[in-house]
């Protein structure tokens, strides 16, 4: 499955590299139809390379200048041209649906934010996730206690700054109805306008793409798990409400808390559990990342009640 996603991606690239290689060839062959552009074209050709010639091996400097002159010249001829045909010079050059990589998906030999955002696009492809519609802090009008606007202001402040924040697992723990899932949309959303990859999901789906990803055949096996632990922002709503599967719930959900810890990942999980409900649940080893790693916080909502009266 991950080798179908990398020729599902590598086709892709392909097909939008030429679709813009090919708008700028079409654009060119437009342009050399005309007399003017195609003359100055065809001596800055020459002139450049006679140029470049004299500049490498120590020219006459009254050549050079003379040579110099000229390219400036037939460059503003070109561009007078290409006006009077309603184009200019950046029509003439592909415009890559994204400069960093040049359509290609790798800069430097490193896959690109692009490729990455595409990776994970296509592997949540037919698992069953619907793309939420997620919240903003412009979309706030709910009543908050004291405690609670100065946690909404904290959280507020951390997606501002997102990626460059310390903390990077966040467990809000409270009664149902106290604003936990809306806040972490809310942070989500407020991530996601930046560009970067978000999800939010219940346990449960999350549960139910483990079992099904653990009991697959190989050949059948997607890499969910990647595209998971991939994504910048990931809200895990509503944990412990989820059914727990033996050797899927518990080692999936450890696994997937471990890596985007490791990956310096941004993460919220929303709870009706208490702490020590969590460590009976999910075990120590869990328990230890989202409330004792120095990069994690926990955050009650008990005192708190974010609906509206």
């Amino acid at each position: 499955m991950a080798n179908d996603i990398l020729s599902l991606i590598e086709r892709e690239y392909a097909d939008i590299r030429e679709k813009n290689l090919n708008k700028a060839r079409a654009n060119l062959d437009a342009a050399m139809r005309d007399d003017e552009f195609a003359s100055a074209q065809r001596e800055l050709k020459e002139i450049s390379f006679l140029l470049a010639k004299a500049e490498s091996y120590d020219g006459d400097e009254n050549e050079v200048k003379r040579l110099k002159t000229r390219k400036n010249a037939l460059s503003e001829q070109r561009s007078k041209a290409l006006l009077r045909l309603g184009m200019n010079e950046v029509d003439l050059s592909p415009s890559f649906d994204c400069a960093a990589c040049r359509d290609t998906g790798f800069v430097s030999g490193k896959p690109c934010e692009c490729f990455k955002k595409k990776w994970v696009a296509h592997a949540f492809d037919g698992s069953g996730l619907d793309e939420r519609p997620l919240l903003t802090f412009a979309n706030d009008d709910l009543k908050k206690t004291e405690r609670g606007e100065k946690i909404y202001a904290a959280m507020k402040k951390y997606a501002e700054n997102f990626p460059r924040v310390n903390t990077r697992n966040f467990t809000f723990i409270g009664p149902v109805g106290c604003g936990k899932t809306y806040l972490a949309s809310m942070i989500a959303g407020e991530i996601k306008k930046k560009g970067l990859i978000t999800m939010l999901a219940t346990a449960t789906e999350l549960n139910q793409l483990f079992l099904k990803n653990h009991t697959a055949r190989y050949g059948e096996k997607t890499d969910v798990m990647g595209a998971l632990i991939a994504c910048d922002f990931l809200v895990i709503d509503d944990l412990g409400a989820e059914v727990n599967y033996n050797n899927v719930t518990v080692e999936y959900f450890f696994a997937l808390i471990s890596e985007r810890l490791a990956k310096r990942r941004g993460t919220v999980i929303t709870t009706n559990l208490t702490l020590d409900e969590i460590a009976d649940r999910y075990g120590e080893r869990f328990f230890s990342r989202i409330s004792k790693n120095k990069n994690s916080a926990v955050i009650h909502f008990d005192d708190m009640n974010y609906r509206n009266n």
